[in-house]
């Protein structure tokens, strides 16, 4: 009996022992050290998403900064401090930048205003001036704004570009329509524009397909009068 008892009190004090080493020393060398804890990485993931895993590690996050960012998604950790791997108390404050995206402009009303005030208005609203076509118009005094594109009131990324049509006053002699464009052929309207004296710009590119390329947007407008020599954009697609 005696031995049976030696027998169960060296199982007893090996399975403490072990349950010892294993609380005090293995398990906060693997989630802290005692009342410390390693900071996770959460740059990269969702503010939310970091802020649930520090909380669950006894840790205190909090958004102290944003910060514009064109590449990172709205709303994703761009920087943390203290970094991943730092050994803190639990409760210590982390704080978190998270990016705000893309800053957006809001585009200004600028059809009316002579060119010169519209280029004013665009910048002070963070975007900048594109393409600026004349276009003749027996209505629209000489130097004013007929269009914009994008319009007035769209939110574009700050910064984008925004394209002016411009009043080069009343057509004189030899005013041609505009032809409405979009959906033919672009290289055969190239063709036919071109041998009528108008200078022809290709815009943009919209698409990659392999199929034919036709025109998508046209600039003057159809019914819009024109005069040979005046240029005239096409974006294309195909």
């Amino acid at each position: 009996m005696s031995r049976l008892l030696i027998a169960l009190s060296v199982v007893l004090i090996a399975f403490l022992a072990g349950f010892f080493i294993i609380t005090e020393f293995l398990l906060p060398r693997m989630v802290g050290f005692g009342d410390e804890v390693a900071v996770p990485l959460v740059v990269g993931k969702t503010h939310q998403v970091a802020m649930k895993e520090l909380e669950a590690v006894r840790l205190d996050p909090r958004v102290a900064f944003e910060r514009d960012d064109p590449q990172i998604p709205a709303g994703v950790v761009i920087a943390q401090n203290p970094r991943s791997g730092a050994v803190v108390k639990w409760g210590r404050r982390v704080d978190l930048t998270v990016s705000r995206g893309t800053r957006l402009a809001l585009v200004p009303a600028v059809v009316g205003h002579e060119e010169r005030q519209a280029r004013l208005d665009l910048g002070d609203s963070g975007l900048r001036t594109g393409d600026v076509l004349e276009l003749h118009d027996d209505a629209v005094a000489t130097g004013r704004v007929i269009a914009a594109t994008p319009r007035a009131g769209t939110s574009v990324p700050e910064g984008s570009a925004v394209s002016l049509l411009v009043s080069a006053g009343p057509p004189g002699e030899g005013a041609l329509i505009m032809p409405g464009l979009i959906g033919r052929s672009y290289d055969s309207v190239q063709r036919a524009l071109a041998a009528r004296g108008f200078v022809v710009e290709r815009a943009r590119y919209i698409g990659g397909g392999l199929g034919v390329e036709r025109v998508t947007e046209q600039t003057p407008p159809a019914g819009a009068k024109i005069l040979p020599g005046e240029r005239i954009a096409l974006a294309v697609g195909g």
